[in-house]
């Protein structure tokens, strides 16, 4: 039930009227102080009618959210979807053009790693090519939060991005980890990478 307060106070001739829904209060924060933008000095105050409508909805809605379950969100894992597995194995991806509406689309560079060494050590090795790049991550494959926490610590700088892309290897005609994507196509070596001259 929706619990209304009704208060009403004559303010120099004039009537005031507030009224509160219990149910949204709770979002607003409590009212410290009033600021007094003019006074006739013919006024009554305000907070004699008001404070003690408002400590009472203050007790009601404190009562409510003790009373209330208390819910413990999801674990990390489930978040996660952990274990995560790909379609793209660990390797070494030849150097594949793009798609050409794709590379035109490319405005900044990607890469995609797994939770394996060998991503790991790519990883450490073009932090700083990729970071030039502003490229985003995304770790494909991992089997424990273990595994997140050292990729994360291994990108350094750079944003990477727990997150299956099976639904994108075909177009992006992804075959292995650990790669770098630029308009100029995926390359395990960034090098294959740089823009022609």
């Amino acid at each position: 039930m929706i619990a209304r307060i009704l208060i009403s106070a004559l303010i120099g001739g004039s009537t005031l009227v507030v009224v509160m829904d219990a149910s949204t209060a709770t979002t607003l924060p409590p009212i410290t102080h009033l600021q007094v933008i003019h006074d006739t000095g013919e006024g009554i105050p305000v907070h004699a009618f008001v404070g003690p409508a408002l400590k009472r909805l203050e007790e009601s809605n404190a009562q409510a959210r003790r009373t209330e379950p208390v819910t413990q969100p999801p674990p990390l894992e489930q978040m996660l979807k952990l274990p995560l597995v790909s379609r793209m194995t660990p390797g070494q991806q030849p150097h594949t053009a793009l798609p050409e509406q794709t590379a035109k689309a490319m405005t900044q560079g990607m890469f995609v790693v797994g939770a394996d060494e060998a991503s790991q050590a790519w990883l450490v090795q073009n932090e700083e090519w990729l970071f030039q790049r502003n490229s985003v991550g995304y770790l494909v494959q991992a089997e424990t939060l273990l595994d997140v926490d050292r990729m994360l610590e291994a990108a350094g700088r750079l944003p990477l991005t727990v997150l299956n892309l099976d639904a994108l290897v075909d177009e992006l005609r992804l075959v292995h980890y650990p790669a770098a994507l630029t308009a100029q196509g995926i390359s395990f070596n960034t090098s294959d990478l740089e823009p022609r001259k």
